[in-house]
């Protein structure tokens, strides 16, 4: 795993080091590295189980065990922004890189808003994945549990 993300770093570092054309130039096969991310940790939900660690899988009852709230010490609504935020920051590299749009007037609004309810939704759905699939305790305690899920 180490080596891997070791040669993640990398290549995204040579991507940002080669300049804004070869980012731009990039973005359809990053991507498709995130729309397989996506579809490998909806695919795993499905296919497997991992109970030691709070995963049960789908027919575990486990949706309306943490439906309702289960507030505990340690954590506020800035804790709860600090996992949302990086939702809506990536949108800010997209604007960035507006001075490739050929009608950067309506593309911008327009890509922001479209980023914002895609991300949104996003994050919706895993929160929803994970919460028919994990247990309380695994929510709360395993930040990893979304790597557990996930088929790959």
């Amino acid at each position: 795993q180490r080596g891997f993300a070791s040669a993640a770093v990398l290549l995204l570092s040579i991507i940002n080091l080669a300049g804004v054309k070869w980012v731009v130039k990039l973005q359809f096969a990053l991507l498709l590295v995130l729309l397989l991310a996506g579809l490998d940790f909806a695919v795993g939900s499905f296919v497997h189980t991992d109970k030691h660690s709070g995963f049960q899988g789908w027919l575990s009852g486990n949706f309306e065990e943490n439906l309702l709230p289960d507030y505990f010490d340690g954590y506020s609504w800035f804790t709860t922004l600090g996992v949302f935020f990086p939702t809506v920051t990536g949108v800010l590299a997209g604007i960035n890189m507006s001075g490739d749009l050929r009608h950067p007037s309506t593309d911008i609004p327009n890509g922001t808003l479209a980023a914002c309810a895609t991300g949104t939704g996003l994050y919706l759905i895993f929160v929803l994945f994970l919460g028919a699939t994990c247990t309380r305790q695994a929510l709360k305690t395993d930040f990893m549990i979304a790597a557990k899920v996930s088929a790959l």
